[in-house]
């Protein structure tokens, strides 16, 4: 009889801890741990997936973060305020300084978090959004494991490393990119970054990559070649490479801008840039290009291949090209076979050199495929 009491007892027993509410039992979930160092001064940010009871991953409390899971859209400006991840804080995104500035609440960068770590563990973990992350990390200046960062569900990496401006690399060569949609301002303002692999990158969903690269003036080489831009609609091409003041060549001939409107600023600024090949840059869709190539005045060669513009309506182009090249120094222009020369204009002659003048730039053909002189 006894025995049948405690096979009854134990049976209860099990099935009350089957049906036990989950959030009263430690579960593991993907978390971000806030912690300062032995300095007491910087912090340290690791991410990890962690064994904890879901009452502590509450915004900030025991400096536990939850990595919210959500992603809000394509269009970083739609984000609600809860997608942002809180351990940098609200008023630290860009989005809140343009946002909040009118009305006189607070912007400034995380100047505590030196350093973040990406545990083994966290490489279970799927977000689908890594957007703000690291933005405005003023003071970062490692990030350790982050092969363990499993990127293959992210669909948005809007201002993730944005601000990181005492970064000099991130390694983002593991990166699957295969879901991303918006990369707009992904590496803008990484002021000290020198090196930077995004040859990898597959952006065939990408719809927004605006000041993708601003103001990295330290970069030398962007290896773009590869990327799949038919789904980048509207501005998503606005200000890109904008004060990448060290690029000094960029090969874009992959560049599809069928559906982009806007590309205005994209190469302002790019003051050392010499040499670009731009075969497909310039579609009949695009209708702003204000200060595309302004300040790049040291641009010495295009590679425009038979993309004559000529689907492009005139008040679009306007003087596209102003500041490229002069009188006595033209930029020399690289056409295919099928360029319609004759768009170039009247032919010059300045000290025994051919020249055009062209969309406000002045240019001279190369030997491949220019006219013979008369």
């Amino acid at each position: 009889m006894k025995q049948k009491q405690i096979v009854r007892m134990l049976a209860f027993v099990a099935i009350t801890l089957l049906f036990m509410p989950m959030r009263s039992m430690a579960v593991k979930i993907p978390v971000a741990i806030l912690r300062t160092n032995a300095d007491g001064k910087t912090k340290t940010l690791t991410f990890t997936y962690a064994e904890r009871p879901k009452v502590f991953a509450r915004r900030g409390q025991n400096g536990i973060h939850r990595i919210q899971n959500v992603y809000k859209g394509r269009d970083y400006e739609n984000y609600e305020l809860n997608a942002e991840p809180t351990w940098i804080g609200f008023h630290n995104t860009i989005w809140a300084r343009d946002q909040l500035y009118e009305r006189g609440i607070s912007y400034y960068p995380d100047k505590t978090i030196t350093t973040v770590v990406f545990d083994k563990s966290f490489a279970q973990a799927r977000p689908v959004s890594t957007s703000y992350w690291f933005c405005n990390l003023s003071k970062l200046k490692a990030i350790k494991g982050i092969e363990n960062l499993n990127t293959s569900n992210v669909k948005g990496m809007t201002f993730m490393f944005y601000g990181c401006d005492n970064l000099d690399s991130i390694d983002v060569r593991g990166f699957n990119t295969a879901n991303v949609e918006n990369m707009a301002c992904m590496f803008a303002g990484c002021y000290k970054l020198t090196n930077i692999d995004v040859s990898g990158f597959n952006t065939a969903n990408v719809v927004d990559m605006d000041c993708m690269f601003q103001g990295c003036d330290k970069l030398t080489n962007i290896d773009v070649s590869g990327f799949n831009t038919v789904n980048v609609i509207t501005a998503g091409m606005y200000g890109m490479f904008g004060q990448c003041t060290s690029l000094n060549s960029i090969d874009i001939s992959g560049f599809n801008t069928t559906n982009v409107e806007d590309m205005s600023f994209m190469f302002s600024d790019c003051s050392s840039l010499t040499d670009i090949k731009m075969p497909n840059f310039i579609s009949s869709n695009v209708t702003k290009m204000e200060g595309i190539f302004e300040k790049c005045t040291k641009l010495a060669h295009i590679y425009i291949g038979n993309n004559d513009f000529s689907g492009v309506s005139s008040s679009s182009l306007g003087d596209i090209f102003k500041g490229i090249g002069t009188i006595d120094k033209p930029c020399e222009l690289t056409v295919g076979p099928l360029f319609d020369k004759s768009v170039l204009g009247n032919r010059h002659t300045n000290n025994g050199q051919d020249f055009y003048r062209w969309l406000g730039g002045y240019f001279t053909l190369d030997n491949s495929t220019a006219d013979a002189r008369p």
